[in-house]
């Protein structure tokens, strides 16, 4: 006499359908967070946005990072210091990716522009001493004096 094998499922037919709904729910979300993600950071613009050279030598770039996080550009303004370093004033570590960007030297006023989008972001005034910026959720002025420069981050630490 031949053994019958029984098959035993323990998922009822009703759960097993509920679970492949759910399964593939959980992956259409996945899949439009992700592309949703990338249409509003759209990552990998990383670099130098932005820079000039003036006559007496000095450099000046504004660049962005991206973080790959929720908060996901950080945003820098880099002077370039008489020996040839890199150092970095901070703008925003939770910014858009900032686009169109343009860095001008105002010759009359002596001044360092960066505009973002045609908004005026950044303005690093030389005759003054003072450093202006608006990343969109603050603005700030400062002396230059008063602000703890930052070492470049090495990916960002490429002359002009």
């Amino acid at each position: 006499m031949q053994g019958r094998v029984y098959y035993f499922n323990p998922m009822p037919p009703l759960f097993r359908k509920l679970l492949h709904v759910f399964l593939w729910l959980t992956g259409a979300v996945t899949l439009i967070l992700g592309a949703l993600f990338l249409a509003v950071v759209q990552p990998g613009g990383s670099g130098d946005l932005a820079r000039v050279r003036l006559p007496d030598g000095s450099g000046y770039k504004i660049s962005q990072r991206c973080n790959w996080s929720m908060e996901p550009y950080t945003v820098t303004f880099f002077i370039r210091s008489p020996e040839d370093r890199w150092e970095g004033l901070y703008i925003d570590h939770e910014a858009m990716r900032w686009r169109d960007v343009a860095m001008t030297w105002d010759q009359p006023s002596d001044c360092i522009v960066v505009t973002e989008r045609g908004t005026r972001r950044v303005v690093l005034n030389r005759r003054r001493g003072t450093f202006w910026f608006d990343n969109g959720s603050f603005s700030r002025e400062a002396a230059l004096s008063s602000i703890t420069m930052m070492p470049a981050h090495p990916d960002q630490a490429s002359a002009p």
